[in-house]
């Protein structure tokens, strides 16, 4: 399943949907859970030039005769047969939500009657599409061929690639490595042990902090990073990595492996040194200045460029920022808020910057 668009018109979404379905399209539509975003996707990887082909004339001239003649009759014949099995007659969109059908088979035959150009005819049923095939019926001289189409395929660098969220083996590694750390420091209560991985050891017995240039100087770098792997508690693991589970495997899924680890890298050196020259302290850690920066990536980036295919539901938006508040309070004990906000603040720019540059592309 991959998505063909994303869009805030849902009559634009439902009219796309119809069109692939009267090409013969297995076709997928979905609404965020706030409503105001709507994706429509192809099912069959088969069908992936058909769709792209169908959606390429729908983008150039969407008020075409042909495409609103056949969206009309697809909807009608929809209504027809979907409405004879539910008995209420509703379209075919609200049916497929209602039953949270997992896809829109195709109801247009390959023989209907619908007049549309060559490319945007059902394929036969007897064999998949052939992606080396134009789909033009050359037989008849009406239908344009692909040199007289009045406007060029529209590019797709800007389309979605990657539509289904998995647990991707960057993020999956991080929650091991953040657990095995978990277990070797006792989750945070063996000193000896959670010392090597502060960004900054005690000056002497007792004493304060090495100050951050010291730490550098010495060369033990990594110190910079590794308190995002520290967690005091099991809960405070297991809450972090709940969420880095969801955030870290969307980032993933859509930007990739190499994105996610340097938001990771990025996102931790910021927030620690921020906390660290705030606090005074050395004696923080946890992965949630890491998570929201991921958080801010993800939501900015939507919202800037909703078609590269990051999305965050309103709800999570405001119960983490919820959260966020909370910690302020103290009302929650000690909480790094300093982390908490450079990884937000760093997260929105990173993501803002690489949604910018997507969008303009």
């Amino acid at each position: 399943m991959r998505l063909l668009e994303t869009t805030a018109d849902p009559k634009r979404a439902t009219d796309l949907t119809l069109l692939l379905e009267a090409a013969g399209v297995e076709t997928f539509y979905e609404t965020s859970q706030d409503g105001t975003t709507h994706r429509v996707y192809y099912l069959n990887e088969l069908q992936k030039d058909l769709a792209r082909d169908v959606f390429t004339a729908f983008q150039n001239d969407p008020k075409a005769p042909e495409i609103r003649s056949a969206i009309r009759e697809q909807r009608r014949r929809t209504r027809g047969n979907r409405g004879g099995e539910t008995g209420s007659g509703e379209p075919p969109i609200e049916a497929q939500k209602r039953k949270r059908n997992p896809s829109i088979r195709p109801i247009a035959p390959e023989s209907s009657p619908i007049r549309m150009p060559g490319s945007l005819r059902p394929a036969p049923t007897s064999e998949p599409p052939n992606p080396d095939r134009s789909g033009l019926d050359r037989s008849n001289p009406d239908l344009p061929n692909k040199a007289s189409r009045r406007a060029p395929p529209a590019p797709r660098r800007g389309m979605p690639r990657i539509v289904m969220i998995r647990l991707g083996p960057l993020t999956i590694a991080l929650i091991a490595l953040c657990l095995a750390v978990g277990f070797w420091t006792s989750f945070g209560s063996e000193l000896g042990s959670v010392a090597p991985l502060l960004l900054s050891a005690p000056a002497a017995e007792g004493g304060s902090f090495n100050s951050l240039g010291e730490v550098l100087t010495s060369g033990e770098v990594w110190r910079l990073l590794t308190p995002i792997l520290v967690h005091f508690g099991i809960l405070h693991l297991l809450l972090n990595m709940l969420w880095l589970k969801d955030l870290g495997s969307l980032v993933e899924s859509v930007r990739g492996p190499v994105t996610l680890a340097v938001l990771v890298i990025s996102i931790g050196v910021i927030s620690n040194v921020v906390q660290f020259l705030t606090s005074g302290s050395a004696n923080f850690g946890g992965m949630s200045g890491v998570i929201y920066g991921l958080l801010g990536f993800a939501w900015i980036s939507g919202r800037i460029h909703p078609k590269g295919g990051l999305f965050v539901p309103k709800f999570i938006m405001i119960f983490m920022m919820l959260w966020f508040v909370v910690c302020f309070t103290g009302l929650v004990g000690n909480v790094a808020n300093a982390a908490h906000a450079a990884g937000l603040l760093s997260g929105l720019a990173f993501g803002a910057a690489n949604a910018l540059r997507l969008r303009w592309a």
